[in-house]
């Protein structure tokens, strides 16, 4: 159905990337960003349980899918690889990462601002949001409440409603 798209968050939502922050957690409790977003370090995150069947039945209902992630875009190829590893195809599925000028942009008001871009430019008129962040699913229903957006914090939620 032309006009359906489904925003699907990555980490949180298609993967669990505990392992990774983990790794970029110092004895003092910081994370060290430049680890916790090093590319080299994504093969750490384990996938969550159901997320390609739901990613799938989504489609079957007619949904665009756009994998949407507040991850730098130099991480693009690990999140591939790693998408295709774990039985998440990209084919025919779209993967917006957040680009380089956008890299001291909130994540909350930069989610919001490029998704609002985006459906306007797809001509969208039915969204489905998926985020496990609270911050980011308010924001976004604040800007796309004229495109009937719906959210979600999880895929499971999703292809209950």
């Amino acid at each position: 159905m032309p006009g359906y798209i489904a925003y699907i968050d990555l980490d949180g939502v298609v993967c669990n990337n505990d392992a990774r922050f983990e790794r970029a957690t110092g004895p003092d409790g910081k994370v060290n960003w430049s680890e916790a977003l090093n590319g080299e370090h994504v093969h750490l995150d384990t996938l969550i349980e159901g997320a390609p069947a739901a990613i799938g039945i989504l489609e079957q209902q007619g949904y665009t899918i756009a994998f949407f992630s507040s991850r730098p875009e130099h991480m693009r190829d690990a999140t591939i690889t790693w998408l295709t590893e774990h039985g998440v195809s990209i084919i025919g599925r779209h993967l917006v990462l957040k680009p380089p000028a956008a890299q001291f942009v909130k994540t909350i008001v930069w989610k919001a601002a490029t998704l609002d871009t985006l459906t306007m430019f797809l001509n969208a008129h039915s969204v489905i949001y998926v985020d496990d962040e609270d911050g980011n699913t308010s924001e976004v229903v604040k800007h796309l409440d004229r495109y009937n957006v719906r959210c979600y914090a999880s895929l499971e939620e999703a292809i209950k409603a």
